[in-house]
């Protein structure tokens, strides 16, 4: 029986008491009219009471049989009650029944019905699933699974019709999909359940838009603050997955505002997330949106339990999925063994960015794919709203994809999967390439290697790789440097412009991504500043030989980008944070470390531990004294080598965040990180500062920092691909220009060294004269370097490698062919029997 249908019966007893109560003062006073009248209603109500629990729980339920007694005995005394009113009225004298006696009776049956409806009616909840894509329902399955298994719950499936839209915003076809559920999934037509009259204690939705959606549309009957109204309990979760980030990183939380302001959200009775990272992020985004006066109810209402979807992947795997036997064709060896399975998935996003651009990404895919099918075979799964969103927007360019797709499928050697069932192409991968997606997340959970593909890498048009550096140091005549997307130590000749690799880091991944950054020269070794590697390295050029020094540890966040700049002075080396939260002096003779954490404790208390970068690219020097511009306020640290006092200065205007500082001889110059304003320094008190040009948009990450060259300040472009060129000779001149750096560096007094995302580096001497070299590799001898440890492959597991010149798709191939051996993760516990259980209660 209902909840609701239980209250309703128990509120009838309670009112049956109340009028048996007043029948008794009534009979006392010989109305009998109103006596008789009365007992009608009792015999009324114990009737609709026994029709609701014969209609809820069968015939011959212990609580009828109670009220058919009650039924009879209100009969008899309706019966004696009439007698005494007909032989009152006739005159034959007064009739003075024994009410305590009558109503003792009464009273003993009631509560013996009260008490049988306590303990013999269970309440049963009626719980309604509405799904509308069937490729989404993964997202509900395993809570609906639980709701079944529950002895005190009717659970309904009812998929809900949707509609594409018009670009005018207007209706176009509608689609319902109840037909492509899994075969265990009962399904009810949304014609055949009347929410209104059933009014479900809890309602279940995985599309959050209403009318919030540009390409399709739910029915309005079923937009979420209508459903809220039908029910005491609506719960939204999201049909989606994304990847996880910092709370604590305001860009990041910022863009995720269009997935969190929603009418699911802001509707829903409880919201149910990923995990608690991300719900601390969905908490955030509404109270900052809404007033931090309303943050305790949305702490109540927002669950970081987890997605449903981790369920599917985890109980889906290779064994239990039914593979149709023209995908089999395509992945059976003639040896009936299994290729590697890559899923490739192809985004709207994507198509709608790039154009054309991204079809000829896709053919360049598809070309790998052929070359590599006796041993992997490739799993093409693009986006479902691929066809209605291009369709509409961008009809040209439909037109193209369609022809591609039916070459594709015509040509038969890979596996086209347009299917509802995601959760198959999942299981059956050995790794996952394509566009960024929540399934790459999916991917992620189930153990599975991604690598997140670039529009601009095509994997067949060179047999050439152009290397990029995150920094370099000159060594006679060679510029050294760690490859910043793979652990290759490399040096370009200055005289011949050859490229060599010299080898790669040991101990570390060789597919580790930004390891090192400042290279220092000290008697005759290199020692590479870690960004990402686990130790300092020290590389002795004389016998060839590497040596680790470990330091300590931090939290992983703190351990991600351990510094990015680095001093000798005389046999001390000094390491400062980038997140790293201390700088780090270290004794090379004596190989002992010293930690300056207090220097950052105030910086800690304002702007928190994790996800901070302490100082970005460019320090400068005056003396023994190093100056380091933060990323984080107006204020610069004055740290002194010699004596290892420091002191910080504040700088520039309140709001101003710096990325680097350059001295020129005379002042200091700091570059700014956002677009507030250059400003010039002279140690002291005496601050200037220069409005950037218009022309700089805003944005966080505008210049890598600043280098004097010659009489003029350079601010080499990051993020917003300008750089600017600043002189003050007699006036202000700023000029700009559309480059974009990797780094821009002076590696000593008379010669300076940058590199363009290009993978151009440029040697320019102090007068000016300018060497330009491509450092490349060729792709087969990148695959030597692959072959290297079946523990490299984790570093694809930690996090999604995306694409690049050294590490590209045919990489990926070879990584997975070589070294990847599928892993099986398993759940401790159901996520949606954790949910269902949450919330039953």
């Amino acid at each position: 029986m209902r909840k609701m249908q239980k209250d309703s019966i128990v509120e009838i007893v309670n009112l049956l008491k109340k009028a048996q109560e007043h029948v008794k003062n009534l009979l006392l006073q010989q109305e009998y009219a109103s006596v008789l009248d009365l007992l009608q209603q009792c015999q009324q109500g114990a009737i609709q009471i026994g029709t609701t629990i014969e209609e809820a729980e069968g015939e011959g339920f212990p609580t009828v049989k109670k009220l058919e007694e009650y039924c009879e005995l209100i009969f008899q005394v309706f019966e004696m009650v009439q007698g005494c009113m007909e032989q009152t009225e006739s005159g034959d004298g007064v009739c003075k029944p024994d009410a305590d006696v009558i109503f003792g009776a009464l009273d003993r049956l009631l509560c013996e019905i009260e008490e049988s409806i306590q303990k013999d009616i269970m309440v049963r909840k009626e719980v309604v699933f509405l799904p509308y894509k069937a490729s989404m329902w993964d997202s509900l399955e395993s809570v609906w699974m639980a709701a079944d298994a529950d002895p005190e719950c009717d659970a309904y499936v009812v998929p809900i019709p949707y509609f594409d839209k018009n670009p005018d915003g207007t209706a176009k076809e509608m689609h319902y999909e109840g037909d492509l559920y899994p075969d265990y999934v009962p399904i009810t037509h949304y014609d055949d359940y009347n929410i209104e009259q059933r009014h479900p204690d809890m309602i279940y939705i995985h599309n959050p838009y209403d009318e919030a959606n540009f390409v399709t549309n739910v029915h309005p009957m079923f937009y979420a603050k209508r459903l809220k109204e039908l029910t005491e309990c609506l719960v939204y979760i999201p049909y989606f997955v994304l990847s996880e980030i910092n709370p604590k990183d305001k860009a990041a939380v910022k863009g995720m505002e269009h997935f969190v302001m929603l009418p699911g959200v802001i509707h829903a009775h409880k919201v149910v997330v990923q995990s608690e990272a991300m719900r601390q992020i969905y908490i955030d985004v509404m109270t900052e949106a809404v007033g931090e006066e309303t943050r305790h109810y949305w702490e109540e209402k927002i669950l970081g339990t987890g997605s449903p979807k981790f369920d599917k992947i985890h109980n889906t795997t290779k064994e239990n999925v039914k593979v149709p036997n023209e995908w089999l064709e395509i992945i059976e060896k003639p040896d009936g063994q299994w290729k590697k399975i890559i899923f490739y998935n192809t985004s709207v996003t994507a198509l709608l960015e790039n154009d054309e651009k991204m079809l000829d990404k896709m053919r360049d895919v598809f070309e790998t794919f052929k070359e590599n099918k006796e041993e992997v075979a490739l799993l093409w799964r693009p986006h479902p709203l691929i066809k209605a969103t291009i369709e509409s927007m961008r009809p040209r360019l439909w037109e193209q994809y369609r022809k591609l797709v039916e070459e594709y499928k015509a040509e038969g050697w890979g596996i086209y999967d347009d299917t509802p069932d995601m959760d198959r192409a999942v299981a059956l991968c050995d790794g996952y390439y394509g566009d960024p997606s929540s399934v790459v997340q999916l991917c992620r959970e189930a153990g599975k290697p991604v690598m997140l593909q670039d529009v601009d890498c095509m994997n067949n048009q060179s047999t050439e790789a152009r290397i990029i550096a995150e920094n370099c140091i000159m060594v006679n005549d060679k510029l050294i440097f760690v490859a910043r997307d793979m652990n290759l130590v490399c040096s370009v000749n200055l005289e011949t412009k050859e490229t060599e690799v010299i080898g790669s880091i040991p101990q570390e991944n060789m597919f580790g991504y930004r390891l090192g950054a400042k290279i220092i020269l000290w008697k005759q070794k290199l020692i590479f500043v870690p960004l990402s590697a686990d130790k300092i390295w020290i590389y002795c050029l004389e016998t060839k030989s590497w040596n680790g020094m470990r330091i300590r540890k931090r939290s992983e966040d703190e351990m991600s980008c351990k510094a990015f700049q680095a001093t000798l002075y005389k046999d001390f080396l000094f390491m400062f944070a980038y997140s790293y939260p201390s700088i780090i002096k270290i004794d090379l003779e004596e190989r002992k470390v010293t930690y300056f954490d207090n220097i950052f404790s105030d910086i800690k208390k304002e702007y928190g531990t994790t996800g901070i970068c302490y100082f970005h690219c460019d320090y400068a020097q005056k003396n023994s004294d190093i100056y380091l511009a933060s990323c984080h306020g107006n204020f610069v640290l004055k740290f002194d080598v010699a004596t290892d006092n420091y002191e910080w200065m504040e700088v520039g205007s309140k709001g101003n965040k710096y990325s680097g500082i350059a001295w020129d001889g005379e002042y200091f110059w700091l570059a700014p990180r956002q677009s507030t304003a250059i400003v010039r320094w002279d140690g002291k008190d005496g601050v200037k500062e220069y409005e950037l040009p218009k022309e700089i948009k805003e944005m966080q990450g505008l210049f890598l920092g600043g280098v004097a060259v010659n009489n003029q300040i350079v601010f080499p472009g990051n993020k917003n691909k300008k750089t600017l060129i600043f002189s003050e000779e007699g006036k202000v001149n700023m000029k700009i220009v559309d480059k974009q750096y990797i780094f821009y560096k002076r590696i000593n007094d008379d010669c300076i060294v940058r590199q363009m995302v290009n993978g151009e580096m440029v040697k320019q001497g102090i007068l000016g004269e300018v060497t330009t070299y491509i450092p490349k590799i060729e792709h087969g001898r990148i695959s030597k370097f692959i072959k290297r440890s079946k523990e490299d492959i984790n570093y694809f597991l930690i996090k999604p490698i995306k694409e690049n010149n050294l590490l590209n798709l045919k990489q990926l191939c070879e990584v997975l062919i070589q070294l990847y051996e599928k892993q099986q993760v398993v759940m401790a516990e159901s996520l949606g029997k954790v949910i269902w259980n949450n919330f039953k209660k």
